[in-house]
């Protein structure tokens, strides 16, 4: 199967539903929205299997997540990470 590069956005909790997959970028795209943008690579035709979530700067974050990026959005930086299943 061919692998894909797409982009998915948090719902508006900063919550995101991606197949399962490498994230290659996390970045501050659509000015509109208050979270970044994410880019993972994955099998075409994968179902949405994985989880990750935006956390603010010093809040804390389940210790068995991890992180997958971080960016800047306007005033804030959001970090990005994946719920470890």
């Amino acid at each position: 199967m061919i692998d894909v590069i797409y982009k998915y956005m948090a719902n508006r909790d900063g919550i995101y539903r991606v197949p399962k997959g490498d994230v290659v970028l996390v970045a501050y795209q659509d000015t509109t929205q208050p979270f970044p943008t994410v880019w993972v690579r994955h099998k075409q035709q994968a179902p949405l299997a994985v989880e990750l979530q935006v956390f603010g700067t010093g809040f804390p974050i389940p210790e068995d997540w991890r992180s997958v990026g971080s960016a800047v959005c306007g005033h804030l930086v959001w970090h990005v990470v994946e719920e470890q299943a």
